[in-house]
């Protein structure tokens, strides 16, 4: 039994992915032009509702998670790192893997960035 071909919004625009190992701890920065950001965003929706039960177990196991390899000089800039996105619940599953440590984490946190408003 062969592969399943998914398929995803492609991506559009630019975006470069680095990370870097800093006194202050590791970063991973994502940089893009408006068109880059918005594919990628749309990328990452696309994975969040991917019905991953409904793959055959030939595609994704039970238990383990989708994910999507972006690669330089094919999705992103070619001075880009690898970049891996996927899901942390399991197919069939739903349980946490074991890529991370069970932390109990607040419902909504806000991003804010102030600018100066000029003056």
């Amino acid at each position: 039994m062969g592969k399943r071909r998914i398929e995803f919004p492609p991506q559009r625009g630019r975006l470069v992915v680095s990370h870097s190992e800093e006194l202050s701890g590791r970063r991973i920065r994502i940089y893009g032009d408006p068109e880059g950001l918005r594919s990628l965003g749309q990328l990452l929706i696309a994975e969040a509702e991917l019905n991953q039960d409904n793959l055959p177990d030939s595609c994704l196991p039970p238990g383990q998670g989708h994910h999507l390899h972006l690669k330089p000089r094919r999705h992103l800039h070619p001075d880009s790192v690898e970049l891996v996105v996927g899901r942390l619940d399991g197919k069939n599953t739903g349980q946490i893997n074991g890529l991370v440590r069970p932390v109990r984490m607040k419902r909504e946190r806000k991003v804010v960035e102030l600018v100066d408003a000029g003056g």
